[in-house]
């Protein structure tokens, strides 16, 4: 009896440590092959990002620039310091990690819907360019190149303002030479209208009985344009006409300085019209005032006397015969 419980036993035993060993062999099993699934995941969760990644570099959205714009707001204010800005956009990204949990990897492998939905971030659709606004054309001039002036005025003119320039520049270094002082601002001095110069024909010189000058006056084809600042004359810009094209004469501090003096002494808003009068064979000019009753002509240089006295207009005519 002994002898038949103890071989019972011993068959009892070994038949319950074989269970043992296919549990304990069945539950090795099921590890390696969790095991085995969770690492299959993870490979299959890389494939994706590595997908997702190569497309978000070779398809870039385009940012439009009022949204550009809003960016570069939000990076400079004071309140985002700390965080980074981020753009919004109509369809935004789930909150779900890029790397999942093993319950999530497991669910992925169970249920391919379940992968797509939990593991794949949405991509926001790319937004269209904006739209870029034709301004109308407008005729411009080539870049260094100016439009030739059309009339006389403009051709004297012209000159006028390249004499001006050139004054100008030199006056910069000289200033004393071109009527102005260091002190001076020469930014603000400005080219005034044109003063047209007379003169008196010879036959008209030597047959004057003393009647108006004004009436003997002829135009010389000359004309000084006065530069001025602070409400003087500081220099006269000289252009004549060759008969062919207006050139650039002899400019004068000393006759701007005798104009200016002529015309603080007879002004226009008194109803005084000096004009500048020359004899083709002297290097002088000379004024008359046609207003006054006295037919007179004078030497512009008498303006820096004490006491500048007006000439009888038949003494200067005569002394030009």
């Amino acid at each position: 009896m002994i002898q038949a419980g103890d071989i019972n036993f011993k068959i009892a035993g070994s038949r319950l440590k074989r269970k043992l060993d296919r549990k304990v062999s069945f539950g090795l099993w099921m590890i390696a092959l969790l095991v085995a699934i969770f690492f299959y995941c993870r490979y299959l969760d890389s494939l994706t990002h590595v997908r997702v990644s190569a497309k978000s570099r070779h398809k870039v959205p385009t940012v439009s620039a009022p949204a550009v714009d809003k960016l570069k707001l939000a990076a400079s204010s004071p309140k985002n310091d700390d965080k980074p800005a981020l753009a919004k956009t109509n369809n935004p990204a789930p909150a779900t990690a890029a790397n999942g949990n093993f319950a999530d990897s497991l669910m992925s492998v169970l249920s391919p819907s379940a992968k797509a939905e939990s593991m794949q971030p949405g991509l926001p659709p790319a937004s269209k360019p904006a739209k870029r606004m034709t301004a109308p054309a407008v005729a411009q001039e080539s870049s260094g190149q100016r439009l030739l002036p059309a009339t006389a005025e403009q051709k004297r003119l012209k000159t006028a303002q390249d004499g001006f320039d050139d004054v100008m520049s030199l006056a910069s270094k000289y200033p004393n030479a071109y009527g102005f002082t260091s002190d001076d601002n020469l930014v603000a001095a400005t080219l005034g209208n044109p003063v047209p110069v007379y003169m008196i024909a010879q036959e008209d010189q030597a047959n004057y009985a003393g009647q108006p000058v004004a009436s003997l006056l002829k135009p010389a084809n000359e004309w000084l344009f006065p530069i001025m600042l602070d409400n003087h004359i500081r220099y006269l810009v000289q252009v004549r006409y060759d008969g062919r094209d207006f050139v650039l004469g002899h400019g004068s501090r000393a006759l701007a300085m005798a104009y200016d003096k002529i015309l603080a002494r007879w002004p226009a808003s008194q109803g005084f019209h000096p004009q500048l009068v020359i004899n083709p064979d002297m290097p002088f000019y000379f004024f008359t005032i046609p207003e006054l009753p006295n037919p007179n002509m004078t030497d512009t240089t008498r303006m820096f006397d004490f006491d500048p006295a007006l000439s009888p207009a038949n003494v200067i005519l005569g002394s030009w015969r």
